[in-house]
């Protein structure tokens, strides 16, 4: 049971991923207001957006296929058990 979180927080890592590659919803880096206030350039801001944004999806995947390997081992172990 303890890989339903982790299914779900890698579903919210990259869901939140998405957004942060379109340039929304960076709040959530307390940092990035200072990073930001002095930047004109508008290149500059959606390359940084981007990279955050790609950062979150591949955290997100990694902790999603974790859980699902977890989640599949459990399933099978349990299997086994109740055969034999």
């Amino acid at each position: 049971m303890d890989t339903f979180p982790a299914i779900i927080i890698g579903l919210i890592i990259i869901i939140y991923g998405v957004f942060v590659y379109n340039g929304k919803m960076l709040w959530f880096l307390i940092t990035y207001k200072t990073r930001f206030k002095e930047e004109t350039d508008e290149k500059y801001k959606k390359k940084i957006y981007r990279t955050y944004g790609i950062i979150f999806i591949i955290i997100g995947i990694v902790v999603l296929v974790i859980g699902s390997i977890l989640f599949y081992k459990g399933i099978i172990t349990t299997k086994n058990n109740y055969l034999y």
